[in-house]
């Protein structure tokens, strides 16, 4: 609470000011798996963004949403599909969970 109350004043004291981020908000999602997924992804590709971007379809008005699906090979027959989801302005946990 005193961080936030910190930061609260320090933003009273600068007064009424706009900030601008060029760099996009994104977080990545990952969902563990035992199977293989690359053939599920490379059969349904569209329709995973399809179901991401019907999952919130508000940021996708703003110009975020799903941007890329990648998989990687882990120890032990793991495998990790990890989802770059550009969230805005957003925190954007919400927004990662529903998508993945």
């Amino acid at each position: 609470p005193s961080v936030v109350a910190a930061a609260n004043k320090g933003a009273k004291l600068l007064g009424n000011i706009e900030v601008h981020s060029q760099t996009p908000m994104l977080r990545r999602a990952q969902i563990l798996t035992t199977q293989d997924p690359f053939e599920v992804i490379d059969n349904h590709h569209q329709e995973i963004f399809e179901i991401a971007e019907n999952a919130h379809p508000s940021i996708v008005e703003r110009g975020g949403g799903l941007e890329d699906i990648s998989v990687r090979e882990l120890p032990n027959n793991y495998f990790s599909v990890d989802l770059l989801i550009n969230t805005k302005d957003a925190m954007g946990a919400n927004i990662v969970n529903t998508i993945s």
